[in-house]
């Protein structure tokens, strides 16, 4: 059995677990993710959206006539959203026509290193198309790892990066960077680290 399908089954496992506070299975609204990235609600767009969690985000930006792509390593979340939205495994999202957005978001913090070059590598944006993703950080200055989190690295559920490391792995990809300045989002305890956010348009 090879890494993702690995992966793929631990998701469908915590996919299965609704209710359950500890499936590291999440949602946000629309609102919320465009005020953390930092960019308006998009409409009439071609949007792929990385990890979509219940679904709840990925209806609302179809709610707003977009042309919306979701994307999972988990069957079981693809098979909730395929009612509403064109739905692609992770590892065949190099198949996905260019897009104007691309999203992901609770994403990168959940893989090892070559998983995101290959994430950053394998989008496909037109032009002027836009990938914002977060990525989880432990500011020295603040963070302290709690039992929680000690716990999520040692099931490997839970990857930090700091944003020279992003840069770094960005570099190698097609893509470049267009912001990375974005205040980040601190969560104190029981996290104890930070929300990034980087944009990147192709090369």
């Amino acid at each position: 059995m090879d890494y993702t399908e690995i992966k793929t089954n631990k998701w469908d496992y915590n996919h299965s677990r609704i209710g359950d506070q500890h499936n590291y299975v999440t949602d946000i609204s629309i609102h919320e993710l465009c005020s953390y990235h930092k960019m308006m609600i998009p409409k009439n767009k071609k949007v792929l959206y990385i990890g979509v969690g219940y679904g709840n985000c990925v209806k609302e930006l179809v709610g707003l006539n977009n042309t919306v792509y979701g994307v999972d390593i988990s069957h079981v979340a693809l098979n909730n959203v395929k009612p509403f939205c064109t739905t692609y495994h992770t590892k065949d999202l190099k198949l996905i026509e260019p897009v104007d957005l691309a999203i992901a978001h609770l994403v990168f913090q959940h893989n090892h290193e070559e998983e995101i070059f290959r994430i950053i590598n394998s989008v496909n944006l037109t032009d002027d198309g836009i990938f914002s993703f977060q990525i989880a950080t432990l500011n020295v200055n603040k963070s302290k790892l709690s039992n929680i989190i000690m716990e999520d690295l040692n099931k490997s559920m839970l990857f930090f990066y700091s944003k020279d490391k992003i840069k770094e792995i960005i570099a190698q990809t097609n893509k470049q960077i267009i912001e990375d300045d974005i205040e980040p989002t601190w969560f104190d305890e029981p996290f104890n680290f930070e929300w990034n956010i980087i944009k990147v348009k192709n090369k």
